[in-house]
């Protein structure tokens, strides 16, 4: 499951090195090729156990595909949203349809693949508070813990 490799990391670089109470991370887990099931979600979810993170299942595609529109503009095309990280700052306003996010990323998007050094900066650089956490974490060998 691919999801845990982009959980993992928004755990390490967004929610475990940025202190700031006002930081909030929403996770849509969903069957990417109808593979994944509600269990899969589950126990990939356990790999974001911080309080700040909300978890949602869908058991079909549609909440990655309400992003497409805001999204193309910054290079998606005619993917859907899955496995993506949309970071968005704290004034941003929700209407009928999601707004464009502040930053993006997904795998799939030349120049925007997911990066946890690039994640740390975007998302400490939106936050209001001065308490934003610090020091990005070491760099793992292969094999090296999680």
């Amino acid at each position: 499951m691919y999801c845990t490799v982009s959980a993992r990391v928004a755990q390490r670089y967004a929610l475990d090195k940025i202190t700031d109470d006002h930081l909030r991370v929403y996770v849509v887990w969903g069957p990417y090729k109808e593979r994944e099931t509600e269990a899969d979600a589950r126990l990939a979810a356990s790999f974001i156990p911080d309080p700040r993170a909300t978890h949602f299942w869908t058991a079909t595609p549609a909440a990655g595909n309400l992003f497409n529109e805001p999204l193309k503009p910054l290079g998606l095309g005619p993917q859907s949203a899955w496995d993506s990280f949309l970071v968005y700052g704290p004034d941003t306003r929700w209407g009928e349809s999601p707004p464009a996010p502040e930053h993006f990323m997904h795998r799939n998007v030349e120049g925007k693949a997911l990066n946890g050094v690039r994640l740390f900066e975007q998302v400490r650089g939106l936050l209001p508070s001065q308490d934003k956490g610090g020091k990005l974490p070491r760099s793992r060998a292969p094999g090296e813990g999680q």
